[in-house]
């Protein structure tokens, strides 16, 4: 039995990794394929949000097939699928999202989105959402747990995470990815489902079209963001404890 359960959680491994693979090759043809830049090499928003609408199909056959690859082990709860939301949790979830929400206030927003871009937005943001949280916190991170303690389990997923946005995200931004991946496997090693990660980071990633974008104007609102997320990383390293 022992043995069949190892065999079970490597093929499992392998399968995420390969998605996680798929991934990124079809995310690379998309961007490829469709340019976000304008005549004058500006970021033309109209594109962007055309490019996101497409990045929706392989983020959905993603989850679709990380959701598959659960259904397989035949063992729903232990890779986070259940509704429990323990007080604990709670509170880390709600001090990782006000850190970002005060770190969005720290910028004047330079641009004005429509209402349609804005709905387009939460929209697409909902399946990088599900994709993400199946995948890193579900899979990744649970089956890295068989193998080692859950605080390096936790790093190195991260750490994954934080790798995957290469093509997505600045690089200056990479260190939040990180805290960000970081608490959200502790909220997932503390019991909570991963419904709850993905509506916290569907709400995280949704008010970047209201508040995140625009120039740096307000310190003070970025220096208590990045205690909030500093706080929430050293409690996260707590929960994280075998």
């Amino acid at each position: 039995m022992m043995r069949s359960a190892r065999i079970a959680d490597r093929e499992l491994l392998v399968g995420t990794l390969l998605v996680m693979a798929a991934y990124l090759l079809s995310r690379a043809v998309l961007y490829d394929q469709l340019p976000v830049l304008g005549p004058e090499r500006k970021l033309d928003w109209n594109l962007w949000f055309q490019r996101d609408l497409w990045m929706t199909v392989p983020r959905l056959l993603g989850f679709t097939v990380c959701v598959t690859l659960t259904a397989a082990s035949a063992d729903w709860r232990r890779f986070g699928w259940h509704t429990r939301l323990p007080i604990v949790v709670t509170a880390l979830l709600t001090l990782e999202t006000l850190g970002w929400i005060l770190r969005f206030l720290a910028r004047q927003p330079e641009l004005v989105f429509t209402p349609k871009q804005v709905t387009l937005g939460w929209l697409t943001t909902l399946p990088v959402a599900l994709f993400e949280e199946a995948s890193f916190r579900g899979l990744l991170f649970t089956l890295l747990c068989a193998r080692m303690s859950a605080r390096a389990a936790a790093t190195l997923a991260s750490l994954a995470f934080m790798a995957y946005h290469v093509q997505a995200q600045s690089v200056l931004g990479w260190p939040l990815l990180f805290l960000n991946g970081f608490v959200l496997c502790a909220a997932k090693h503390a019991g909570a489902g991963l419904l709850w990660l993905m509506l916290a980071h569907e709400l995280i990633d949704s008010l970047w079209f209201h508040l995140g974008h625009g120039a740096m104007t307000a310190p003070a609102y970025l220096l208590m963001g990045w205690m909030c997320a500093l706080a929430a990383a050293g409690w996260a390293a707590v929960l994280l404890r075998d």
